[in-house]
């Protein structure tokens, strides 16, 4: 029989107001005590463990931060990249052809596409009820759009960042398909946890099989500033640091991403929680050197798919989550989360004794291996094929255990047949991800040739894409130091009214490049990446040679109006000049007579008492040209002009359309915790 108690009492519900029958005083000092209570509660490192409501709550919106970010980034260069006159205007054969076909300008359905996607990512970002209450169709229409703009556009994005996004976004598609500890949320954790290893591991795999001897020797930190197109300031102070302090930070990455990747796929909380730590630790020193995009907060948002709520209720406050739209964090007079999740019946304390235990397990082992080293004074050997394969099998064994324990969870909400499909869906993407692992770790041979093919239809398909670096590590550092492509315009110029005029050649793409006086800091992008300059930081590294692109970038800058001119040049009128500044104060008053590309070799300059960040050590002359010249050239080659009719939109050259919605969109989630929050 089950006793009835008395509402009130210490053996029914807890009282909070008036005298306690059993125990006795008073309603305000029994307040002052549950109160005390529940900050013991809330401090108890226990709290949450296991349990994933909080982690997937905040996962999601740091997916929804990713994407986001990575439509306004689209969405800012549409028309200056993708328009009738822009640097990739639709050809023949291409899907933006058929757009354009239509009369419908390219530039501005780009410009539209990105800013439905930035407008989903957003709402979802805020954590609005129809996203809340949807998540896995908002995921997917996320995860879709940004597929098909990386199919129509392949100029450009289709770049280690868009594959990186679209990969975990495909995880949160799962993720957001159950609550938490469901089948569909277990099995986007553990394709989550697939995407951190392949894209930590491949890449360091890559660099020590390459024949660059930077990583090898631990010293590939310092030289990041000619191995990068995007440097940030902190690079000019690495320059100065002592040499073993490159080589710690150098050494830990490659620790970190090569050593502790696969223990990221570790059935045991104890160990695989503690390994995503460091990774996240790893990717924080890379994103305060370079700026790679999105790249960052992809890969914060695999993070926290992967850390349970005893880590988030520590990191964020209960009352910044509750008023962001998660009730779970809100925890009640007994200690408990306010809603139970059948799901998460499983929840256990086990790991949160040896976290730390774990983390300064890692750590040691760091410090051990890198004093060998060090003390050695040798360079690191090359992964031989007895560690990577043995490696390899294991870290795909853990993986497939994480699917098969999704499949085997304890879930309610799920049917059978949705039991069957969610795995059978998991486990196809799983199965993509193992063949373009293979693809990109296998030596050549008869076995790579079989593999390639479908490995390069998979990633056609968006199923699962390359994550490494290339074959050949990636780019080697050289004696001349960072080499940059700049485009510069001739401009007469006045010392003095008395004096004649003189021509002198000023820079005109150098707003995220190092500038020719080298006095111009590297600027803080994240998470925008200008993909114009990138692609001309890319070029340079190779053979020299004109594309056709670099030629209607000469062309748009001699007319000197347009979308594309105000991308790579800097805005010098209207809207865009009064809200970042002009670019080029020579460009906004005249049009430069002639224009030539040319090839600067810079390294951080080492007078830490100069206004300089750069020395310029070298430059040479690639192609000069006059505007007549330039303008004859375009209008006889063919491949100048678009090969059908196109539509412009002159009135999307100028149009402010990102910067309201990222306004809105930060405006909307203050007045959400702030505002509204409040009453909570």
């Amino acid at each position: 029989l089950k006793p009835s108690w008395p509402k009130g009492t210490a053996l029914g519900r807890p009282c909070r107001v008036g005298s306690h029958p059993l125990r006795g005083g008073s309603g305000q000092a029994m307040g002052k005590r549950a109160r005390a209570a529940e900050v013991r509660r809330k401090r108890d490192p226990n709290l949450g463990v296991g349990c994933f409501t909080v982690s997937g709550f905040v996962a999601r919106r740091v997916v929804a931060l990713a994407y986001c970010a990575a439509f306004l980034s689209l969405a800012s260069q549409a028309e200056g990249l993708f328009g009738c006159r822009g640097l990739f205007p639709p050809q023949d054969g291409q899907w933006m052809a058929m757009v354009a076909g239509t009369g419908i300008p390219p530039g501005a359905a780009v410009l539209g596409v990105a800013m439905f996607g930035a407008t989903v990512a957003g709402a979802a970002l805020v954590a609005l009820d129809p996203c809340e209450n949807h998540p896995a169709a908002t995921f997917s229409t996320l995860w879709a759009t940004y597929a098909g703009c990386t199919t129509i556009l392949p100029d450009l994005f289709s770049a280690h960042e868009d594959w990186l996004l679209l990969e975990a976004g495909l995880a949160a598609v799962f993720a957001a398909g159950s609550q938490a500890g469901g089948v569909a949320h277990r099995a986007g954790q553990a394709l989550a946890a697939w995407v951190m290893f392949r894209a930590t591991f491949t890449a360091s795999v890559e660099r020590l099989s390459g024949p660059c001897d930077a990583w090898r020797e631990l010293s590939a930190l310092k030289e990041t500033y000619q191995m990068e197109p995007l440097v940030l300031p902190s690079i000019w102070f690495i320059q100065f640091a002592p040499k073993y302090a490159i080589q710690a930070l150098t050494g830990f990455k490659l620790y970190v991403q090569l050593l502790l990747a696969p223990v990221v796929l570790a059935p045991w909380r104890s160990f695989s929680a503690p390994a995503v730590v460091m990774q996240l630790l790893a990717v924080i020193i890379d994103s305060m050197i370079t700026n790679r995009g999105v790249t960052g907060i992809v890969y914060l948002a695999m993070a926290c798919a992967l850390l349970d709520d005893s880590f988030h209720r520590s990191l964020w406050s209960e009352r910044l989550l509750v008023s962001w739209g998660c009730s779970a964090a809100k925890i009640d007079s007994d200690g408990d989360s306010q809603e139970n999740n059948p799901g998460e019946g499983d929840c256990s304390n086990a790991a949160a004794p040896y976290f730390w235990s774990v983390i300064i397990l890692f750590f040691s082992g760091f410090g051990a291996l890198l004093g060998i080293v060090i003390s050695t004074e040798d360079v690191l050997p090359v992964p031989p094929l007895s560690f990577l394969g043995p490696a390899a099998a294991a870290s795909i064994l853990m993986a497939v255990e994480r699917l098969a324990g999704a499949g085997l969870c304890k879930d309610s909400a799920s049917g059978p047949c949705s039991r069957i499909l969610v795995i059978g869906l998991a486990g196809l993407i799983f199965l993509a991800g193992v063949m373009q692992f293979a693809a990109e770790l296998l030596p050549k041979g008869p076995f790579l040739d079989a593999v390639a093919p479908t490995a390069d239809l998979l990633q056609d398909a968006h199923l699962a894409h390359k994550l490494g670096i290339g074959r050949d590590g990636g780019k080697c550092p050289e004696s001349h130091g960072r080499v940059d492509l700049m485009v510069q315009g001739a401009f007469e110029i006045r010392d003095s009214e008395d004096e004649a005029p003189r021509t002198a050649w000023l820079d005109l793409t150098m707003r995220y490049q190092p500038n020719s006086k080298g006095d111009l800091r590297p600027k803080w992008l994240q998470p925008y990446t200008p993909r114009a300059d990138v692609a001309l930081w890319q070029t340079a590294q190779e053979t020299p040679q004109m594309k056709v692109w670099m030629t209607r970038l000469l062309w748009a800058l001699s007319r000197r109006d347009g979308a594309t001119a105000q991308l790579v040049a800097g805005p010098w009128q209207g809207t865009m000049a009064s809200i970042y500044g002009i670019g080029s104060s020579f460009y906004a008053k005249s049009t430069p007579s002639a224009f030539r590309l040319i090839l600067n070799y810079h390294s951080p300059d080492g007078d830490i008492h100069s206004n300089k960040w750069w020395e310029t050590k070298e430059t040479k002359l690639m192609i000069k040209a006059t505007r007549e010249e330039l303008e004859k050239f375009c209008l006889e080659d063919a491949e100048m002009v678009v090969a059908q009719p196109c539509v412009e939109a002159p009135w999307a050259e100028d149009l402010p359309a990102t910067e309201a919605l990222f306004g809105l969109i930060i405006a909307s989630l203050l007045w959400k915790i702030f505002v509204q929050g409040s009453d909570l």
